[in-house]
């Protein structure tokens, strides 16, 4: 994976992101509010993280290649080929499977061990603490049952309720992740 194709899924997720939020007036209510807040995490949050995880993927096969490095770039590509695949379904309207098909990637970066895996910008090891990587799959799980709950379910309160916990829950995620970010440029 080269530093261009990294730096190219920002644009993609952006325009994706852009083309869901065409959609907003083709879809019920509860629908447009999903494809909004998925819009906003795909522009803010996802494209650049995953491009800066693609680069320290790609950063790391260099610097150390080996097991270690191959894991971290396969974990970060699954996550990224579903991200895309749920911004692609959102671009077409179908908000909440978009909105599924990315935290269920999500989950599967974790479920993998993308944490412990990690490595940082600059290609060296950087392993998230298994504890947080437990709660942050387990909030990844409550997101993906809340979204699944909601396209499964008829317009009405359960599909509502479900929307609502996926947009809260991404939307607090996108806030946390930029705070975080901010607090590691500084």
């Amino acid at each position: 994976m080269s530093l261009s194709s990294a730096v190219a899924v920002v644009p993609l997720c952006r325009g994706l992101a852009l083309a869901s939020v065409l959609q907003v007036n083709r879809v019920p209510h509860v629908d447009g509010a999903v494809l909004v807040a998925t819009a906003v995490a795909a522009s803010i949050d996802l494209g650049p993280a995953a491009a800066r995880q693609l680069s320290s993927a790609s950063q790391a096969r260099r610097q150390t290649p080996g097991s270690a490095a191959n894991r971290w770039q396969s974990t970060v590509r699954v996550k990224v080929a579903g991200q895309i695949a749920g911004l692609v379904s959102s671009a077409f309207g179908a908000a909440l499977v978009g909105a599924a098909l990315i935290i269920a990637a999500d989950a599967l970066f974790w479920l993998l061990g993308g944490g412990a895996a990690r490595f940082a910008d600059d290609g060296l090891p950087a392993p998230i603490p298994a504890k947080l990587c437990r709660v942050l799959l387990c909030i990844n799980l409550v997101l993906l049952l809340a979204a699944v709950v909601a396209g499964a379910a008829p317009q009405g309160f359960r599909r509502s309720a479900g929307a609502a916990v996926y947009i809260t829950g991404v939307l607090a995620q996108v806030l946390g992740n930029e705070k975080t970010r901010r607090k590691n440029q500084a």
